[in-house]
Protein backbone atom coordinates (compact mmCIF):
# COMPACT_ATOMS: atom_id res chain seq x y z
CA UNK A 1 0.00 0.00 0.00
CA UNK A 2 1.03 3.61 -0.43
CA UNK A 3 -0.16 7.16 0.08
CA UNK A 4 0.53 9.57 -2.75
CA UNK A 5 -0.32 13.25 -3.22
CA UNK A 6 -0.13 15.19 -6.47
CA UNK A 7 -0.57 18.97 -6.67
CA UNK A 8 -0.90 20.58 -10.09
CA UNK A 9 -0.86 24.36 -10.54
CA UNK A 10 -1.47 25.87 -13.97
CA UNK A 11 -0.88 29.42 -15.23
CA UNK A 12 -1.53 30.65 -18.73
CA UNK A 13 -1.65 33.75 -20.91
CA UNK A 14 -1.99 34.38 -24.63
CA UNK A 15 -1.39 36.98 -27.31
CA UNK A 16 -3.05 37.05 -30.75
CA UNK A 17 -2.96 39.28 -33.82
CA UNK A 18 -5.68 39.28 -36.47
CA UNK A 19 -5.67 40.82 -39.94
CA UNK A 20 -8.70 40.73 -42.22
CA UNK A 21 -9.85 42.04 -45.57
CA UNK A 22 -12.86 41.29 -47.75
CA UNK A 23 -11.55 37.93 -49.00
CA UNK A 24 -8.76 37.22 -46.56
CA UNK A 25 -8.48 36.52 -42.83
CA UNK A 26 -5.27 35.82 -40.95
CA UNK A 27 -4.84 35.14 -37.25
CA UNK A 28 -1.59 34.26 -35.47
CA UNK A 29 -0.84 33.97 -31.79
CA UNK A 30 1.12 32.36 -29.02
CA UNK A 31 0.10 31.06 -25.60
CA UNK A 32 2.35 30.76 -22.59
CA UNK A 33 1.68 27.93 -20.17
CA UNK A 34 3.38 27.15 -16.90
CA UNK A 35 2.61 24.01 -14.95
CA UNK A 36 3.97 23.16 -11.53
CA UNK A 37 3.54 19.59 -10.36
CA UNK A 38 4.51 18.44 -6.86
CA UNK A 39 4.46 14.69 -6.38
CA UNK A 40 4.75 13.56 -2.78
CA UNK A 41 4.76 9.98 -1.61
CA UNK A 42 3.94 9.97 2.11
CA UNK A 43 3.88 6.22 2.77
CA UNK A 44 5.61 3.76 3.16
CA UNK A 45 8.48 6.26 3.01
CA UNK A 46 8.42 9.96 2.25
CA UNK A 47 9.69 10.93 -1.21
CA UNK A 48 9.16 14.40 -2.66
CA UNK A 49 9.61 15.24 -6.34
CA UNK A 50 8.67 18.33 -8.35
CA UNK A 51 8.17 19.12 -12.05
CA UNK A 52 8.09 22.56 -13.59
CA UNK A 53 6.94 22.79 -17.22
CA UNK A 54 7.14 25.99 -19.27
CA UNK A 55 5.65 25.93 -22.76
CA UNK A 56 5.17 28.41 -25.58
CA UNK A 57 2.31 27.22 -27.78
CA UNK A 58 1.99 28.91 -31.19
CA UNK A 59 -1.20 28.89 -33.26
CA UNK A 60 -2.21 30.22 -36.66
CA UNK A 61 -5.36 30.39 -38.79
CA UNK A 62 -5.86 31.54 -42.36
CA UNK A 63 -8.97 31.75 -44.53
CA UNK A 64 -9.02 32.84 -48.18
CA UNK A 65 -12.32 33.26 -49.99
CA UNK A 66 -11.94 32.89 -53.77
CA UNK A 67 -15.62 33.76 -54.19
CA UNK A 68 -18.86 33.57 -52.25
CA UNK A 69 -18.94 29.79 -52.79
CA UNK A 70 -15.24 28.82 -52.60
CA UNK A 71 -13.05 28.91 -49.49
CA UNK A 72 -9.62 27.71 -48.43
CA UNK A 73 -8.80 27.32 -44.73
CA UNK A 74 -5.54 26.54 -42.91
CA UNK A 75 -5.22 25.88 -39.21
CA UNK A 76 -2.28 25.12 -36.93
CA UNK A 77 -2.31 24.70 -33.18
CA UNK A 78 -0.12 23.17 -30.51
CA UNK A 79 -1.00 21.61 -27.17
CA UNK A 80 0.45 19.63 -24.29
CA UNK A 81 -0.72 16.59 -22.35
CA UNK A 82 0.61 16.07 -18.83
CA UNK A 83 1.05 12.60 -17.29
CA UNK A 84 -1.59 11.60 -14.77
CA UNK A 85 -1.17 10.76 -11.09
CA UNK A 86 -1.02 6.99 -11.59
CA UNK A 87 1.68 7.33 -14.25
CA UNK A 88 3.79 9.50 -11.94
CA UNK A 89 3.64 7.23 -8.90
CA UNK A 90 7.05 5.67 -8.22
CA UNK A 91 5.36 2.58 -6.81
CA UNK A 92 5.90 -1.03 -7.88
CA UNK A 93 2.88 -3.33 -8.13
CA UNK A 94 4.17 -6.91 -7.94
CA UNK A 95 0.95 -8.65 -6.93
CA UNK A 96 1.28 -10.61 -10.19
CA UNK A 97 4.96 -11.68 -10.36
CA UNK A 98 4.60 -12.44 -14.10
CA UNK A 99 3.31 -8.95 -14.89
CA UNK A 100 4.86 -6.28 -12.67
CA UNK A 101 3.90 -2.65 -13.22
CA UNK A 102 5.21 0.66 -11.97
CA UNK A 103 5.03 4.41 -12.44
CA UNK A 104 7.65 6.91 -13.56
CA UNK A 105 8.03 10.23 -11.69
CA UNK A 106 10.41 11.50 -14.42
CA UNK A 107 7.80 11.61 -17.20
CA UNK A 108 7.64 14.69 -19.39
CA UNK A 109 4.61 16.30 -21.00
CA UNK A 110 3.50 15.22 -24.46
CA UNK A 111 3.72 18.03 -27.03
CA UNK A 112 1.40 17.94 -30.05
CA UNK A 113 1.40 19.87 -33.34
CA UNK A 114 -1.84 19.71 -35.35
CA UNK A 115 -2.20 20.96 -38.95
CA UNK A 116 -5.25 21.09 -41.21
CA UNK A 117 -5.88 22.42 -44.74
CA UNK A 118 -9.41 22.41 -46.20
CA UNK A 119 -10.99 23.58 -49.44
CA UNK A 120 -14.78 23.85 -49.92
CA UNK A 121 -16.83 24.68 -52.98
CA UNK A 122 -20.60 24.89 -53.52
CA UNK A 123 -22.42 25.47 -56.83
CA UNK A 124 -25.69 27.16 -55.95
CA UNK A 125 -27.26 26.59 -59.37
CA UNK A 126 -26.91 22.80 -59.32
CA UNK A 127 -26.66 22.26 -55.56
CA UNK A 128 -23.39 20.33 -56.01
CA UNK A 129 -20.76 20.52 -53.28
CA UNK A 130 -17.11 19.50 -53.17
CA UNK A 131 -14.55 19.50 -50.37
CA UNK A 132 -11.05 18.19 -49.80
CA UNK A 133 -8.95 18.25 -46.67
CA UNK A 134 -5.54 17.31 -45.29
CA UNK A 135 -4.78 16.76 -41.60
CA UNK A 136 -1.56 15.90 -39.79
CA UNK A 137 -0.62 15.38 -36.13
CA UNK A 138 2.88 15.11 -34.65
CA UNK A 139 3.55 14.19 -31.02
CA UNK A 140 6.90 14.45 -29.27
CA UNK A 141 7.57 12.85 -25.86
CA UNK A 142 4.61 10.52 -26.42
CA UNK A 143 3.79 8.60 -23.23
CA UNK A 144 3.80 4.85 -23.93
CA UNK A 145 3.85 1.70 -21.80
CA UNK A 146 7.41 0.42 -22.06
CA UNK A 147 7.79 -3.34 -21.61
CA UNK A 148 10.83 -5.19 -20.30
CA UNK A 149 10.77 -8.98 -20.73
CA UNK A 150 13.39 -10.62 -18.50
CA UNK A 151 15.71 -13.07 -20.27
CA UNK A 152 17.04 -14.08 -16.83
CA UNK A 153 16.20 -13.33 -13.20
CA UNK A 154 16.67 -9.56 -12.88
CA UNK A 155 16.37 -7.05 -10.06
CA UNK A 156 14.48 -3.91 -11.10
CA UNK A 157 13.39 -0.81 -9.16
CA UNK A 158 13.59 -1.05 -5.35
CA UNK A 159 15.33 -4.43 -5.66
CA UNK A 160 12.16 -6.13 -6.82
CA UNK A 161 12.90 -9.48 -8.50
CA UNK A 162 11.66 -9.89 -12.08
CA UNK A 163 11.77 -13.61 -12.85
CA UNK A 164 12.89 -15.04 -16.17
CA UNK A 165 10.09 -14.71 -18.74
CA UNK A 166 8.14 -12.19 -16.63
CA UNK A 167 7.54 -8.62 -17.80
CA UNK A 168 7.85 -5.21 -16.21
CA UNK A 169 5.69 -2.38 -17.60
CA UNK A 170 6.10 1.32 -16.85
CA UNK A 171 5.32 4.55 -18.77
CA UNK A 172 8.13 6.22 -20.72
CA UNK A 173 8.48 9.13 -23.16
CA UNK A 174 9.22 8.20 -26.81
CA UNK A 175 9.48 10.38 -29.93
CA UNK A 176 8.40 9.49 -33.46
CA UNK A 177 4.57 9.38 -33.44
CA UNK A 178 2.64 10.97 -36.31
CA UNK A 179 -0.64 10.55 -38.21
CA UNK A 180 -1.91 11.90 -41.54
CA UNK A 181 -5.32 11.92 -43.20
CA UNK A 182 -6.62 13.08 -46.59
CA UNK A 183 -10.33 13.37 -47.25
CA UNK A 184 -12.44 14.25 -50.28
CA UNK A 185 -16.22 14.41 -50.62
CA UNK A 186 -18.68 15.24 -53.39
CA UNK A 187 -22.44 15.62 -53.33
CA UNK A 188 -24.98 16.43 -56.00
CA UNK A 189 -28.76 16.24 -56.39
CA UNK A 190 -29.91 14.32 -59.48
CA UNK A 191 -33.19 16.02 -60.22
CA UNK A 192 -34.27 13.63 -63.00
CA UNK A 193 -34.19 10.71 -60.53
CA UNK A 194 -35.20 12.80 -57.49
CA UNK A 195 -32.23 11.58 -55.44
CA UNK A 196 -29.15 13.00 -53.76
CA UNK A 197 -25.80 11.31 -54.38
CA UNK A 198 -22.94 11.68 -51.88
CA UNK A 199 -19.47 10.14 -51.98
CA UNK A 200 -16.60 10.35 -49.52
CA UNK A 201 -13.04 9.01 -49.81
CA UNK A 202 -10.48 8.97 -47.01
CA UNK A 203 -6.80 7.96 -47.03
CA UNK A 204 -4.96 7.69 -43.73
CA UNK A 205 -1.57 6.71 -42.37
CA UNK A 206 -0.20 6.66 -38.84
CA UNK A 207 3.00 5.56 -37.16
CA UNK A 208 2.73 4.62 -33.52
CA UNK A 209 5.73 4.04 -31.29
CA UNK A 210 6.50 1.79 -28.36
CA UNK A 211 9.39 0.58 -26.26
CA UNK A 212 10.28 -3.11 -25.89
CA UNK A 213 13.42 -4.15 -24.01
CA UNK A 214 14.78 -0.59 -24.41
CA UNK A 215 14.34 -0.74 -28.21
CA UNK A 216 11.95 1.72 -29.91
CA UNK A 217 9.28 -0.13 -31.93
CA UNK A 218 7.19 1.23 -34.82
CA UNK A 219 3.71 0.19 -35.86
CA UNK A 220 2.58 1.61 -39.22
CA UNK A 221 -1.06 1.66 -40.31
CA UNK A 222 -2.20 2.48 -43.86
CA UNK A 223 -5.84 2.62 -44.87
CA UNK A 224 -8.48 3.74 -47.33
CA UNK A 225 -12.19 4.24 -46.74
CA UNK A 226 -14.87 4.73 -49.40
CA UNK A 227 -18.49 5.65 -48.73
CA UNK A 228 -21.30 6.10 -51.26
CA UNK A 229 -24.82 7.10 -50.24
CA UNK A 230 -28.04 7.74 -52.14
CA UNK A 231 -30.91 9.58 -50.44
CA UNK A 232 -34.37 9.83 -51.94
CA UNK A 233 -36.34 12.91 -52.75
CA UNK A 234 -39.22 11.15 -54.49
CA UNK A 235 -42.10 12.43 -52.39
CA UNK A 236 -43.11 13.33 -48.86
CA UNK A 237 -44.55 9.85 -48.36
CA UNK A 238 -41.65 7.71 -49.54
CA UNK A 239 -38.17 8.13 -48.08
CA UNK A 240 -35.34 5.73 -48.76
CA UNK A 241 -31.61 5.72 -48.11
CA UNK A 242 -29.03 3.24 -49.31
CA UNK A 243 -25.32 3.40 -48.57
CA UNK A 244 -22.13 1.43 -48.95
CA UNK A 245 -19.01 1.82 -46.81
CA UNK A 246 -15.78 -0.10 -47.29
CA UNK A 247 -12.58 0.17 -45.29
CA UNK A 248 -9.23 -1.49 -46.04
CA UNK A 249 -6.37 -1.27 -43.53
CA UNK A 250 -2.80 -2.59 -43.55
CA UNK A 251 -0.88 -2.85 -40.28
CA UNK A 252 2.89 -3.32 -40.47
CA UNK A 253 4.94 -3.94 -37.33
CA UNK A 254 8.60 -3.09 -37.95
CA UNK A 255 9.91 -5.31 -35.16
CA UNK A 256 7.62 -8.35 -35.30
CA UNK A 257 6.19 -9.29 -38.71
CA UNK A 258 3.83 -11.82 -37.09
CA UNK A 259 1.87 -8.85 -35.73
CA UNK A 260 1.36 -7.42 -39.23
CA UNK A 261 -2.03 -7.96 -40.86
CA UNK A 262 -4.53 -6.70 -43.43
CA UNK A 263 -8.15 -5.92 -42.58
CA UNK A 264 -11.14 -5.26 -44.80
CA UNK A 265 -14.69 -4.56 -43.74
CA UNK A 266 -17.71 -3.32 -45.61
CA UNK A 267 -21.22 -2.34 -44.65
CA UNK A 268 -24.30 -2.09 -46.88
CA UNK A 269 -27.30 -0.37 -45.34
CA UNK A 270 -30.80 0.25 -46.65
CA UNK A 271 -33.61 2.15 -44.96
CA UNK A 272 -37.15 2.63 -46.27
CA UNK A 273 -39.93 4.68 -44.70
CA UNK A 274 -43.51 5.04 -45.97
CA UNK A 275 -45.91 7.62 -44.49
CA UNK A 276 -49.31 6.38 -45.54
CA UNK A 277 -51.99 7.95 -43.32
CA UNK A 278 -52.16 10.85 -40.84
CA UNK A 279 -48.60 10.56 -39.59
CA UNK A 280 -48.62 6.78 -39.34
CA UNK A 281 -45.49 5.39 -40.92
CA UNK A 282 -43.95 2.03 -41.68
CA UNK A 283 -40.17 1.72 -41.67
CA UNK A 284 -37.72 -1.06 -42.43
CA UNK A 285 -33.95 -1.34 -42.48
CA UNK A 286 -31.44 -3.89 -43.76
CA UNK A 287 -27.78 -4.06 -42.73
CA UNK A 288 -25.10 -6.35 -44.12
CA UNK A 289 -21.53 -6.43 -42.82
CA UNK A 290 -18.50 -8.35 -44.00
CA UNK A 291 -15.08 -8.54 -42.33
CA UNK A 292 -11.76 -10.12 -43.28
CA UNK A 293 -8.51 -10.33 -41.36
CA UNK A 294 -10.29 -11.14 -38.09
CA UNK A 295 -9.45 -13.99 -35.75
CA UNK A 296 -10.53 -17.55 -36.52
CA UNK A 297 -14.01 -18.33 -35.30
CA UNK A 298 -15.24 -14.77 -35.70
CA UNK A 299 -18.31 -14.45 -37.90
CA UNK A 300 -17.07 -12.58 -40.96
CA UNK A 301 -20.48 -11.64 -42.36
CA UNK A 302 -23.78 -10.91 -40.68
Amino acid sequence: SNEFRNDNKFYGAGLNYQFSEEFFLFDVGIDYQQTKMNNNRLFPEEVRTAHHFKNYLPNANMMYRFSRDQRLRFNYNSSTNAPNVLQLQDVINNQNPLNITGGNPNLKQEFQHAFSLNYNSVKRESGASFSVGLNANLISNRIVNATLVASADTFIVDNVLLGKGAQFIRPENVNGYYSMRANGSFGIPIKALKINLNTNTTLHHSRDVGLLNDVVTHNNTFGINQRIAVNSNISRKIIFNISYSGNYSMIRNGNNQSLSNNYYNQTIRNELTYNFWKGIRVASSINYRYNTGVADGFDQSF
